[in-house]
């Protein structure tokens, strides 16, 4: 069997937002002395994170994830066609 539903456990669910928030919110204690880099810093993270989510949420495969937005007949779709091996 390729593909195993069941979902996150309840305490690895948090691990990534927060590794990345950890990531973010970093060089911000530099970034707070040049105020156009901080800036430039703020738009660039927030054009990448939108971007992330319009164009790759929306064709993801880990269906269990909660930011996914793949139509619910394509998810239907693709569940049906990996058990036919």
């Amino acid at each position: 069997m390729l593909f195993v539903t069941g979902g996150l456990k309840r305490w690895f669910a948090p691990i990534p937002p927060i590794g990345m928030l950890i990531l973010t919110i970093f060089p911000l204690y530099w970034l707070r002395f040049q105020w156009e880099l901080l800036l430039f810093y703020l738009l660039s993270t927030a054009v990448l994170v939108t971007s992330i989510g319009l164009n790759e949420c929306s064709r993801c495969i880990n269906f269990e994830c909660g930011h996914n937005k793949v139509p619910e007949d394509v998810r239907t779709a693709y569940l049906g066609t990996v058990g036919a091996d």
